[in-house]
This record gives C-alpha cells, structure tokens and sequence, in this order.
C-alpha cells in the first residue's frame, strides 16, 4: 500500500503521542519503525471496521420481526427471578 506524504505526517503526530501510541495495537514505542507504526494503525483501523459491522449487524437484527419475535418469546421463557 502506498504510503502519501500526508500519511507520513500523520505518523509523525501519532509517533509524537504517548497516549495514542499506548492505544494502539502492541503499543508501539515512539521509535518503533514506521512500517511497524502504520500496521498498529491498520490494526487498530480494522478493529474499527469491526465494531462498526457487529452495530451494524445487530441493528439489523433488531429490525427483523422474525429474530424479535424469537427473542421475545426466549425472553418469555426464561424462568423469572425474584430481586429478594
């Protein structure tokens, strides 16, 4: 993947951030290489994708009357417990 000068830039800020640099996958350190800090962003990137997929994929489900009539009625069936 072809990496732009902006992309560098951003890196460099990135690389400038203790807190970002903790947050990201392996926690890179500051003088970690930049093919290192840019897979830790690509990492953390497709972190999001996923997350962003499963809200999607629940919102989905939510929507659906067959899956809420099922978990309606699963709710229905669970035994009640008491809050004593």
């Amino acid at each position: 993947m072809p990496v732009t000068r902006k992309d560098l830039e951003d890196l460099a800020l990135l690389r400038k951030s203790p807190e970002t640099l903790r947050a990201l996958p392996g926690a890179p350190a500051a003088d970690a290489s930049e093919a290192r800090l840019a897979r830790a962003v690509f990492e953390a990137g497709l972190e999001r994708v996923r997350e962003l997929s499963d809200v999607a994929g629940y919102a989905t489900l939510a929507e659906d009357e067959d899956y809420r009539a099922y978990h309606d009625a699963r709710r229905g069936a669970a035994p009640r417990h008491s809050r004593d």
